[in-house]
């Protein structure tokens, strides 16, 4: 699929009511601002520079720390961005630097696991705002912020493995609840719950018990991961959704 294609259909989807317009175009929102996004796009052009160096040189294990608390596959700087997924600075770069790696399309491919959810949410018998979703692996949470514009009713759950990347998620969660009570006409009568932020391996989420989750969100973590813990996750994912519940999943298009 190419990019034109992908954004005709993020269009037509958002036409048709399966999702509605990200909240990031609208009034108030600080990507409008130039001074928000120069200081992004200088963050992202000094990663770059380092990531290109780090490429050339086939750096994969240049990380921060060594830490037996974390899996060995994730010590291992898939990406050769800095830091791997270990520094709150590889964390605030991420987003920028994805959205140029797919020319500006990431968003419009990770929002597309929103139409199954539109239409699963039409036969599963179920108040919204009785609902949970739990997001596997969600990085910098900025998918779950544009979830919880559609669902804010919901009960919602992340899972994230680097602490760094967790608390980027968690900043985003609080500036996208700040921004729906000031600019959303939702927020004046609705008090957005925080973000559940849980600090867990996808393939071994024991903070969660069996059938927890009506709804499981996962993008863009089985090409991480090696095969067999694809096949872990897949076990788990299962484990903690609600009979008749719906995993959407989404990795690069």
């Amino acid at each position: 699929m190419n990019y034109e294609r992908l954004y005709d259909l993020d269009a037509e989807h958002i036409k048709a009511g399966y999702y509605r317009v990200p909240y990031d175009s609208k009034k108030g929102h600080r990507q409008l601002n130039p001074a928000f996004a120069s200081f992004k796009a200088k963050e992202f052009l000094a990663e770059a520079k380092e990531n290109i160096s780090r490429r050339r040189r086939e750096g994969r294990k240049e990380l921060p720390f060594v830490s037996g608390m974390y899996p060995e596959y994730y010590m291992n700087n898939y990406h050769f961005q800095s830091d791997g997924w270990l520094s709150s600075r590889s964390a605030s770069a991420y987003e920028f630097s994805t959205e140029t790696l797919f020319s500006g399309s990431q968003d419009a491919m990770q929002r597309q696991i929103f139409v199954p959810i539109h239409f699963w949410k039409k036969t599963y018998n179920k108040p919204v705002e009785d609902m949970k979703v739990l997001e596997v692996a969600g990085g910098t949470g900025r998918l779950m912020t544009f979830f919880r514009d559609n669902y804010p009713e919901m009960d919602a759950t992340f899972l994230e493995l680097s602490p760094f990347y967790l608390e980027q998620a968690g900043k985003n969660d609080r500036y996208y609840r700040k921004w729906f009570k000031k600019y959303d006409k939702r927020g004046k009568d609705m008090e957005l719950k925080p973000l559940n932020l849980v600090q867990s391996k996808a393939e071994d989420m024991k903070e969660f018990e069996e059938n927890s989750f009506d709804i499981l969100n996962c993008v863009y973590l089985f090409h991480e991961i090696p095969e067999d813990i694809r096949r872990e996750c897949a076990k788990e994912f299962f484990r903690v959704l609600k009979p008749g519940g719906i995993i959407a999943f989404n990795d690069s298009i």
